[in-house]
């Protein structure tokens, strides 16, 4: 399996980003959550995670469950792949009780060319805005683009991907 490692990068007043990089199986070793004992706020970006297979799940819940004994620290997630949100919806602490998701991908199929695409949006207006996506997006790596467009669709059932929002 290819290695897995994280970034801590310091922003000041604004908390810490935890920057996840890579595949997160039963290698995973993530920080002491000691470090963020003082912090305000934790920002934690899934951007960069390949995919996260059972036993990194398993790390994963353990990691969250102690980051919940700050219960003054605000967790964060962005850029949260429809996998993440997928385990953020099917597994119980996958996000800690004092964490909220603040951006994700909303994953997108086109049935023209068969290509996926990801685009990323804020969560605070997603409910209500999950079926414009498509009509909004700008793609300009698809040679086909515009004319595919009218095959887009969403690749996820909307009520079920949202549903860690209610």
């Amino acid at each position: 399996m290819v290695d897995f490692s994280y970034e801590l990068r310091d922003l000041g007043e604004h908390g810490i980003e935890l920057v996840l990089i890579g595949y997160m199986d039963e290698q995973t070793v993530l920080p002491d959550v000691s470090r963020f004992q003082n912090c305000k706020r934790l920002i934690i970006n899934f951007g960069r995670v390949n995919a996260i297979l059972s036993m990194g799940i398993k790390e994963w819940v353990t990691f969250s469950d102690r980051l919940e004994q700050f219960p003054h620290l605000n967790i964060e997630f962005k850029n949260c792949s429809k996998q993440i949100i997928d385990q953020i919806n099917l597994v119980e602490g996958f996000l800690p009780n004092n964490g909220t998701v603040s951006t994700l991908f909303v994953p997108i199929y086109c049935g023209k060319c068969n290509r996926t695409f990801k685009v990323l949006r804020k969560t605070d207006s997603i409910q209500t805005e999950i079926h414009n996506v498509i009509p909004s997006m700008e793609v300009n790596d698809c040679a086909e683009f515009p004319g595919c467009k009218e095959e887009f669709e969403l690749d996820c059932n909307p009520d079920f991907y949202l549903k860690f929002l209610s």
